[in-house]
């Protein structure tokens, strides 16, 4: 099999897994239905309130939780291969690698945000630890500059900007919302993300493309899942509205501050917690 063939068997499997997925937590929302979207997030609750139906609903997490390190070690190696590590590439080659890594990424997040959907839902208490924002915004930039080659530039003036936070959570927010920008920006323009100290202490981010803008009527819609406002072809909306939840758990506010043709800011502010 030639390595063009190769790659392009890879990516239509990854893309087999990805609507698996979406499909498996499509009919898992839809069975639980307004129980769960009435569901108080981040409440304890007891092991033995548990039922069959519960089982049905955590059964993507862990579909989603098996299948990340497979797709983890294809994205690597797809890294290693467009760093030429394993020989020369030709320019075909080089995009074919690129097109695989790109598709890989978008079903672990993918994966990522359904993971993290559901432990929402399901309640518990959002474990918080003192993290750098700073440092967080700057190294997730830093990851998403290897699978791009759109401009990420960060504008994080300043010392240590520790709040109490998810480390792990607060990542994902900001690989959602690098993401988003990254998807519907122009594809040459910079994404422009800042960080700035809140008055209480807390913390403001800022994410800015100048892509073609976004319509009122667009934003009203902007962080529901499966909505053709929101996914336009190149996701499933899932990572904004995940996005959102998690930023509401921590106590914070995001916001949207955007016009067509003048591109689009995304805004969060979050608390200095406790």
């Amino acid at each position: 099999m030639s390595h063009p063939t190769m790659i392009f068997t890879i990516v239509g499997w990854l893309l087999f897994i990805a609507t698996a997925i979406t499909l498996i937590y499509v009919i898992s929302q839809a069975h639980n239905g307004e129980k769960t979207r009435g569901a108080t997030p981040l409440k304890k609750k007891n092991h033995g309130d548990e039922t069959g139906n519960d089982l049905l609903r955590y059964r993507p997490a862990i579909i989603a939780h098996e299948i990340r390190t497979p797709l983890a070690l294809i994205r690597g190696a797809g890294e290693l291969l467009e760093e030429g590590l394993a020989g020369d590439l030709t320019e075909q080659q080089r995009h074919f690698v690129r097109s695989m890594t790109t598709n890989t990424q978008q079903v672990i997040d993918l994966t990522e945000s359904i993971i993290t959907d559901l432990k929402l839902s399901r309640g518990g208490t959002l474990s918080t630890e003192l993290v750098d924002v700073r440092d967080i915004v700057a190294s997730t930039a830093r990851e998403m500059r290897r699978i791009t080659s759109t401009p990420i530039h960060v504008n994080a003036v300043g010392g240590v900007l520790n709040i109490h936070a998810n480390a792990t959570m607060l990542r994902q927010v900001m690989w959602n919302l690098i993401n988003n920008s990254l998807r519907h920006g122009d594809g040459t323009s910079p994404i422009t993300i800042s960080v700035a100290s809140t008055e209480d202490g807390g913390a403001q981010i800022t994410v800015e493309d100048s892509g073609p803008g976004i319509t009122p009527k667009t934003q009203e819609k902007m962080f529901d899942a499966f909505t053709s406002e929101t996914t336009s072809g190149q996701g499933s909306g899932i990572g904004l509205m995940v996005s959102q939840r998690i930023i509401e758990a921590h106590g914070g506010r995001i916001m949207v501050d955007s016009l067509p043709e003048c591109g689009t800011v995304i805004h969060v502010v979050l608390p200095k917690g406790k």
